[in-house]
């Protein structure tokens, strides 16, 4: 539930200071720094909310959404090593979601205890993520 309220106060926020145009400043400028620490908030609010759910069919759909919004996030900062991170998650979910790797070499054939790694790879890196210190 803290999480929603978080995500509902950065979504006011960015409609209150009209920050959609803050993306395309200067990098160097504090508009575009303000813009992507609180758009690392809200990507790690959506990590969380995914990694928090049951790998169930309906969990791992919601999860799947909640990682894409991430990425999306992480896109538009040009993060490129974390949108790897977020494409391998939403593979071994959908792997998950499947029960199958479908013979393709790269999605792991025990998804399950990989989606697991994952997860507790996320936790302990949780200062990483979001570069704010609200966060």
């Amino acid at each position: 539930m803290l999480i929603n309220q978080l995500l509902d106060t950065i979504e006011q926020t960015k409609k209150d200071l009209n920050m959609n145009r803050w993306i395309h400043m200067p990098k160097t400028s504090e508009e575009y720094q303000y813009y992507t620490g609180l758009g690392g908030c809200e990507a790690y609010a959506h990590i969380m909310i995914a990694t928090r759910l049951d790998l169930t069919e309906e969990g791992s759909k919601v999860a799947i959404g909640h990682f894409k919004k991430a990425r999306a996030i992480y896109n538009l900062a040009g993060k490129k090593d974390d949108i790897q991170q977020f494409n391998t998650m939403i593979s071994a979910y959908i792997a998950e979601k499947k029960g199958t790797n479908n013979g393709d070499a790269s999605t792991p054939t025990r998804p399950n205890s990989m989606l697991q790694s994952m997860k507790n790879e996320y936790k302990l890196r949780q200062h990483n993520i979001c570069s704010v210190t609200i966060c």
